[in-house]
């Protein structure tokens, strides 16, 4: 559900403060990996551990590199990629 959420903030574009901005995007990131931890802790399984951070490593990674050389993204690809996250999302959502 934190993923559709985020892909409708992203498809509806509000205008608002760079301070609520990270807000939001706090509050979903600790929701979002609460949900995984729970997942992972009903899993005794240490390639599942080790492929979350792996892929955490790399969004994170990705993220700064993007951030850091102010790679401005096209608004036809974000309401693209937020329609994708929407989709993806509720896909998840009735499929788990």
């Amino acid at each position: 559900a934190s993923v559709m959420a985020m892909g409708v903030l992203l498809i509806i574009t509000l205008p608002m403060q760079l301070s609520t901005q990270l807000g939001i995007t706090a509050l979903f990131a600790v929701l979002h990996g609460m949900a995984h931890g729970l997942e992972l802790h009903t899993q005794s399984n240490f390639l599942a551990f080790l492929g979350m951070l792996i892929a955490t490593a790399l969004l994170h990674t990705s993220g700064v590199i993007l951030g850091s050389h102010q790679i401005k993204i096209r608004k036809w690809l974000q309401h693209g990629l937020a329609c994708i996250m929407l989709l993806a999302g509720a896909y998840w959502l009735v499929v788990a």
